[in-house]
């Protein structure tokens, strides 16, 4: 899941609009089921997150997180811990 990796990267890195960070982040966690998501929101991000939070909602869709509360969330972290170097 490719989108899930640049998230991971984009929430990691300190150059990141802190805006943008916060809507990725209520966009996984309304994803997992945790909360509500304003759609209107992700009309915030630039053009390249706005892409890359559709792309993640299509891999969310084929993929069917159906798996207990934060699976998306959970696959987020499991990639920032399989790649230490990822974050530098």
């Amino acid at each position: 899941m490719h989108a899930t990796k640049k998230i991971a990267k984009l929430l990691k890195d300190p150059n990141t609009d802190p805006e943008s960070k916060e809507i990725f982040s209520e966009l996984v966690n309304a994803l997992d089921g945790r909360e509500k998501l304003e759609i209107t929101r992700l009309f915030k991000l630039n053009y390249s997150d706005f892409e890359l939070a559709l792309q993640l909602l299509v891999d969310w869709r084929l993929h069917q997180y159906r798996k207990p509360s934060g699976g998306l969330k959970q696959e987020i972290e499991e990639t920032v811990l399989e790649n230490n170097n990822f974050w530098h």
